[in-house]
């Protein structure tokens, strides 16, 4: 059976030995790519790449490159990827974690813009104009 997030930091500060923690804890480990996943969410929520891409502002070549995993974009590019890509906060807080990028944070002003316009279910552009209008960076 899984454990949860919490459950493993437990462990690993308990742990004497991290080949030891590694070798217990192996299933637990995510094995999923950003590229997989972002496709994954493609096929869940029947859109094509292009409309995906569209939606993102991206410029289509970069945008492929992030979906076959020859790109690891930043966070801002991720963001734009995730509102094309229509997902809910659950699924951008996991794509950006699978990216390496920082999580989206309610104690940061702009990060709560994003998280309301997410959830919300507002487009790219919308949350845009929110952040504008709000004298935050916008995403690009």
């Amino acid at each position: 059976m899984k454990k949860s997030t919490g459950e493993l930091l437990e462990l690993l500060k308990k742990s004497k030995s991290i080949e030891g923690y590694i070798e217990a804890n192996t299933e637990n480990f995510q094995e999923i790519s950003l590229g997989e996943y972002l496709n994954n969410i493609l096929i869940q929520k029947q859109l094509s790449k292009s409309e995906a891409i569209k939606k993102s502002n991206l410029n289509n070549i970069y945008a492929y490159k992030i979906f076959s995993g020859e790109r690891n974009p930043e966070r801002n590019k991720l963001l734009c990827l995730c509102f094309g890509l229509n997902m809910n906060f659950d699924e951008t807080q996991r794509a950006l974690k699978i990216a390496g990028c920082g999580a989206l944070y309610p104690r940061i002003r702009r990060d709560s813009i994003i998280i309301f316009a997410i959830n919300e279910q507002a487009d790219l552009i919308t949350c845009n104009e929110m952040l504008y209008e709000l004298n935050e960076e916008i995403i690009e």
